[in-house]
C-alpha cells in the first residue's frame, strides 16, 4: 500500500461526507422557536420540523437525520428527555443538541449523561454564531469518526496483526 493510496482513500471518504445533504430535525412544541431555528439553519441545511414526541419519532425513522435539535420540555405527556432516550436507542450516532428556555445545570448534566451531544438555551438562539459552532462541532466529530474508520479499514486490510 502506498501513501498516495491512503491519501486518495481518505479524500474520497471526506468528499462523500461533505457532499451528503445534512438533514436537521427540529423538535419543539413552540412554533416560534421552530421557525427561529429553521431561519438560522435552513440556508445551509435541510430542515424537518416536529411539534410532538410521536411526530419526531416518525420523521426520525423515515428520514436520514444528521442532527436533532430537541426541546427538553415538550408539552405532551412525554418529555424531550424521554425522546432523547428513545432516539439514542434507535441510533446512538446521531448527535442531539438539547434546547431549553432555562439553564438548569442538573438537567443539562442529566441530558449529557443520557447521550445528548450539547445544550443551548433559547435566549442563545439570538446569537447565530453559538448555534452554528455547536452544529459544526457535531459534524466535525462525525467527520473524525469517518476518518478513523477509514484508517482502521486500510490498516486492518493491509497490515493484519499476527499473534
Amino acid at each position: 500500500m502506498t501513501l498516495s493510496y491512503l491519501f486518495w482513500y481518505i479524500a474520497g471518504v471526506l468528499e462523500g461526507f461533505y457532499m451528503k445533504q445534512k438533514n436537521i430535525l427540529i423538535v419543539d412544541d413552540d412554533p416560534i422557536t421552530r421557525t427561529a431555528v429553521k431561519t438560522l439553519v435552513s440556508n445551509t441545511y435541510s430542515v424537518l420540523e416536529a411539534d410532538s414526541y410521536d411526530k419526531a419519532l416518525d420523521l426520525f425513522n423515515r428520514n436520514n437525520i444528521s442532527l436533532v435539535i430537541l426541546d427538553i420540555y415538550l408539552k405532551c405527556f412525554r418529555s424531550g428527555i424521554d425522546l432523547l432516550t428513545e432516539l439514542n436507542k434507535l441510533d446512538s450516532t446521531t448527535p442531539i443538541i438539547m434546547l431549553s428556555a432555562a439553564s438548569e445545570p442538573d438537567i443539562i448534566v442529566k441530558c449529557i449523561k443520557l447521550g445528548a451531544y450539547d445544550y443551548i438555551t433559547k435566549k442563545d438562539l439570538i446569537n447565530y454564531d453559538e448555534l452554528s459552532i455547536k452544529i459544526q462541532n457535531c459534524f466535525s466529530k462525525e467527520l473524525d469518526k469517518l476518518a478513523l474508520k477509514g484508517y482502521e479499514k486500510i490498516f486492518d486490510d493491509n497490515y493484519p496483526m499476527i499473534f
